[in-house]
């Protein structure tokens, strides 16, 4: 029960983040998306399992809470957290701070392809004009940029709080000296 109420306060926390207060702040920091790098932090250092409940729980939060079409936010993150999982499990072997700020670059990446297609879609759908196309363009291209470094800069910070904390980045060395 103590476990369920501390993923509930985390998913509460992660939400009020993202919505309320991460918009409000100078336009560097507004970039962040702590959902996100959350979901892909905990996919690589505790589970995916518990990364697909996580993406699942806030893709429909999120969804109830945008503009977009219903589901969008949903199927972009339980879709970034498949894909960064296949690539952790395939290519790459430990828990590092290069293998976490890779798969956030991957998943920031992947992500905002998914949510930037299904705004193209929205909008190409309503749209009357070839400039509306022109100006989702030219948004993509400015916060795009900003989001992958305040993304990266977030994880790698988030990575070196966590390893002083915790032992699960810590490496284990066998002694081949004893016999």
């Amino acid at each position: 029960m103590i476990q369920l109420i501390k993923h509930f306060l985390i998913i509460l926390f992660l939400l009020v983040c993202q919505l309320a207060i991460l918009p409000n702040f100078p336009w560097y920091l507004s970039d962040l998306n702590l959902v996100l790098v959350m979901i892909i932090f905990i996919a690589v250092v505790y589970s995916f399992q518990l990364a697909v409940v996580y993406s699942f729980i806030l893709g429909l939060l999120l969804d109830s809470f945008s503009t977009m079409s219903f589901g969008a936010y949903l199927i972009a993150l339980i879709l970034t957290v498949y894909i960064v999982y296949k690539l952790f499990e395939r290519f790459l072997t430990n828990k590092s701070a290069y293998t976490l700020i890779g798969l956030t670059a991957i998943a920031t990446v992947f992500f905002n392809i998914v949510i930037y297609l299904y705004k193209m879609l929205f909008y190409y759908q309503n749209a009357r004009e070839v400039l509306s196309i022109d100006l989702i363009k030219s948004w993509i291209f400015q916060d795009f940029i900003s989001q992958i470094i305040i993304n990266l800069f977030f994880v790698a910070v988030l990575f070196v709080a966590f390893h002083f904390s915790s032992n699960r980045f810590k490496a284990v060395f066998i002694d081949t000296t004893k016999n």
